[in-house]
């Protein structure tokens, strides 16, 4: 009922509407305030004359059935408006995508989710705002919910976390060999032996000291870069998609996380299958590759 009613020509008369007589409930205000300064300024039958006329002007101007029938159309309008908001932007938002090259999917319903390439959008509809997340962790907060901004911040967001145009064989070789080092170093911090399962949250610290600059690693004053949970979840993912997993000889291991592991999100790891699906995993481990 309340769409047959509205349209955003009828909207905008409303919102006239409803600016002039807030407009002229301010004015009714300004001359009260005025009144009452007034009176505090000479305490006399002058002041009390002037406060007198603004209280009458204020009441006289005072229409409570039209600010209660202004309050119920807002109500509808609003509702209406979240409602048309959200038809456009499903109708439009698959295609767009899909002409740049995203692919979507509806992975939730209630709340709505979107799996848009491989990272997760969640709009929200009453604010016309979206969140961007990727492997459950949130990557961008409160974008404006208009399709062309997502996608240009998705793709802008792809390409920070993939390094730029680093070439992908570049890639798949150098993270490779800083997860081994960090592997070795965290055999030796906990004197473990090769094969020893080593938990992803003691990798990560030691992966951030892999990625640091010469600078920073001579202790001569370098900017520390911050290496976040999820680029490591981005990085360990695109080694796996990439087919990377086994190098010189030796072969990476995943090892996934038990339903009570997961209760304790800070230990696990959530890395995406680049299909819109994925699963935690708690700890690596690295073996040596038999060869046919």
């Amino acid at each position: 009922m309340a769409e047959a009613k509205w349209n955003w020509e009828g909207g905008e008369l409303f919102l006239e509407r409803w600016s002039q007589a807030a407009q002229e409930r301010l004015e009714a205000g300004a001359r009260l305030i005025e009144g009452e300064r007034q009176l505090r300024r000479e305490e006399s039958l002058k002041g009390w004359a002037a406060l007198g006329r603004a209280i009458g002007n204020w009441q006289e101007g005072d229409e409570p059935q039209l600010w209660s029938s202004l309050a119920g159309q807002w109500s509808e309008y609003r509702q209406w408006a979240v409602g048309e908001l959200e038809r456009s932007f499903r109708r439009e938002f698959k295609g767009l995508a899909a002409q740049k090259g995203w692919r979507v999917s509806v992975i939730g319903q209630e709340p709505l989710e979107l799996q848009l390439g491989t990272f997760t959008l969640r709009p929200q509809w009453r604010e016309g705002l979206a969140d961007l997340y990727y492997a459950r962790l949130p990557l961008r907060s409160q974008l404006p919910l208009v399709s062309e901004r997502i996608l240009e911040v998705a793709a802008s967001e792809s390409q920070l976390l993939n390094g730029g145009e680093l070439p992908e064989e570049l890639f798949q070789s150098q993270f490779f060999a800083a997860l081994w080092q960090s592997y070795r170093l965290a055999l030796y911090n906990g004197r473990q032996s090769l094969g020893a399962r080593v938990p992803l949250r003691q990798i990560w610290p030691l992966m951030a000291l892999a990625r640091q600059g010469s600078e920073f690693q001579k202790a001569q004053g370098g900017e520390f870069r911050e290496y976040t949970r999820l680029q490591l979840a981005w990085d360990i993912a695109r080694l796996r998609q990439g087919g990377g997993l086994a190098r010189g000889g030796w072969r990476l291991y995943l090892g996934t996380a038990t339903i009570g592991a997961t209760k304790n999100k800070d230990q696990v790891f959530w890395l995406e299958d680049g299909v819109g699906r994925g699963q935690y995993y708690l700890s690596l481990w690295f073996q040596r590759q038999e060869r046919d």
